[in-house]
């Protein structure tokens, strides 16, 4: 009787401790980009939004890729584009662009927090009349940087000529974005290291077309209005 006793014990314990293991999913990969499509509560039809928060990089510019991707075979409807990001690699910024622009979707840009560096030329590239911007979004746009291997001195020559090609393209395509002209982009942001811009100077430079509704604000005038003409 007590062997038994002691072997049910025994049976309960080993059923606990496999009870209380972690569970782990080999198949489950945390990589894998995960679609930002929504459903609303009423019922009507998938968000179209995807959300470029953080470094740009080879990861988070495939997951957003992606997500575009399965958008356009949904329909040719806008795909907004969140942003809130402090740049990245040159390389992941040109893809999304090119991305952006062989798209039969319109893009709207929109920025919450900051755009910097990679991340302005994104949010830049957005469709004209359709970028936006939060009042309280902050902006910086600096030179390219690239960074010089240990090489032969005869090489020098060769990578100097590299390494301004991609600065070459990221002021082509600003300009393009901005309507802007090359010689005002190099006057007005590679004088000196960094330039950092409120979201009004933004809007004035061509970066974005239109602030975000402040709902809050726009409620409030509507009901001093109100109250005015009912007092009239």
């Amino acid at each position: 009787m007590k062997k038994d006793k002691d072997k049910k014990e025994v049976e309960k314990n080993k059923n606990e401790e496999e009870f209380c293991e972690p569970f782990e999913d080999e198949s489950f990969d945390t990589n894998q980009p995960m679609l930002q499509l929504i459903e609303s509560m009423n019922g009507n039809p998938l968000l179209r939004k995807v959300y470029l928060f953080g470094e740009v990089n080879t990861h988070s510019i495939w997951s957003v890729i992606s997500q575009v991707h399965a958008l356009e075979s949904e329909s040719n409807e806008d795909i907004e584009l969140y942003i809130n990001s402090g740049g990245g690699y040159v390389v992941d910024c040109f893809a999304l662009v090119d991305v952006m622009n062989s798209s039969p979707c319109d893009f709207k840009t929109i920025v919450v927090g900051q755009a910097a560096s990679a991340a302005c030329l994104i949010a830049s590239n957005g469709a004209c009349g359709k970028r936006y911007a939060g009042r309280n979004s902050e902006f910086l746009w600096h030179e390219v940087f690239g960074a010089i291997p240990e090489v032969r001195h005869s090489d020098l020559a060769f990578l100097k000529k590299e390494t301004k090609r991609p600065q070459e393209k990221f002021n082509r395509i600003f300009s393009q974005n901005t309507g802007r002209a090359i010689k005002e982009i190099q006057e007005s942001f590679y004088q000196q290291r960094d330039r950092f811009m409120s979201a009004q100077q933004a809007k004035e430079f061509g970066i974005f077309d239109l602030f975000l509704r402040h709902k809050k604000r726009e409620a409030i005038i509507r009901k001093i209005k109100t109250e005015k003409k009912q007092d009239a």
